[in-house]
Formats: C-alpha cells, structure tokens, sequence
C-alpha cells in the first residue's frame, strides 16, 4: 500500500485548491463575455462584446473542465496521512 507524507498531501492539497480558483474565475470572465452584448448600455461596448463570443466560450469551457477536472482529483484522493 503507497503511503504518502504530509508534504506531498499539502502540495497536492494546493494544487487542486488552484485549480478550483482558476476554473471559477475562467467561468465568471467567460460568463461576463457571453452575456455582456445582451445587457450592455453602450453602443461601443455592445460592439465590441459582440465580436468576442468565440473566447468567451472557451473561457466558459475551459474554466468548466478545470472545475471538473478538481472534482475528479477531489474523489480519487487518498485520505490525509496521520500524523
């Protein structure tokens, strides 16, 4: 049975916290792009939202698959060593 030491849970523990952090703020930044020509005041700021719908649903996808890809780390980790 591999064990491993509390330094490489708390590493492990930090990357899949940064993961979750990246994936929500690629799903908000990709949210505000994909809805902002919807709900915008201005002319100019309607065009140029309007041009952007490509990299607002890659933001939007890749922000999702980060989220995903934590829950799938978050389930097939170990329990933390004992001390």
């Amino acid at each position: 049975m591999s064990s491993i030491s509390q330094r490489q849970w708390d590493a492990q523990r930090k990357s899949d916290q940064d993961l979750l952090i990246k994936g929500i703020i690629l799903v908000l930044i990709g949210l505000v792009i994909v809805v902002s020509p919807y709900v915008a005041q201005g002319d100019i700021v309607q065009g140029v939202f309007a041009k952007a719908p490509a990299v607002g649903w890659f933001s939007l996808v890749l922000g999702a698959a980060f989220v995903l890809r934590f829950g799938l780390r978050r389930k097939a980790v170990p329990p933390r060593p004992a001390q």
